[in-house]
């Protein structure tokens, strides 16, 4: 295996800004990396796949009074939430790339057979064409390395409450 378990500090670097309820656990909220523990530059970190920002945060105060976390890391890229004092519920099973590139396929394995992988969400790494049917969308790779996810959405608008305050 590729990754080093490490003990860091439970602490949130830089995060995405979506709106996220109050409840703890949140199903669904902020992207985050961990900042490196001995990084004075304000610049780097390692990205958490595998769990939300608000997340994180409450469960320092509810399962990690030392503030630290135990985590599985790759390289100076990214880091998975393995510390058996946080239930698997305050963390996402399906790992979230969104704001930074996919892991190598031998990566995203050993990621996956860390945490699991009910959902079979590996295939996006070795079929994305079959991934992404499967979910309703279009692969397509480019002659210059790129590729992208075309969805059918069905949108309709509708007036603003001018009451909203």
């Amino acid at each position: 295996m590729s990754c080093e378990i490490k003990k860091i500090p439970a602490k949130v670097g830089g995060r995405s800004l979506i709106g996220v309820v109050d409840k703890r656990p949140c199903s669904w909220g902020n992207y985050f990396w961990f900042e490196y523990p001995d990084d004075e530059t304000d610049g780097g970190g390692w990205r958490c796949v595998n769990m939300w920002a608000e997340n994180l945060e409450a469960a320092v105060e509810k399962f990690l009074p030392d503030g630290n976390v135990v985590v599985a890391v790759w390289d100076d890229s990214y880091a998975l939430v393995v510390d058996p004092r946080i239930p698997k519920d305050w963390l996402y099973q399906k790992l979230c790339f969104t704001g930074y590139t996919l892991p190598r396929p031998d990566v995203a394995r050993e990621m996956y057979n860390l945490v699991g992988d009910p959902d079979n969400e590996y295939e996006r790494f070795v079929d994305p064409k079959s991934y992404y049917a499967k979910r309703g969308g279009v692969y397509k790779e480019f002659p210059d390395g790129y590729a992208s996810v075309k969805y059918k959405v069905k949108s309709e608008s509708r007036p603003l409450n001018v009451g909203w305050k």
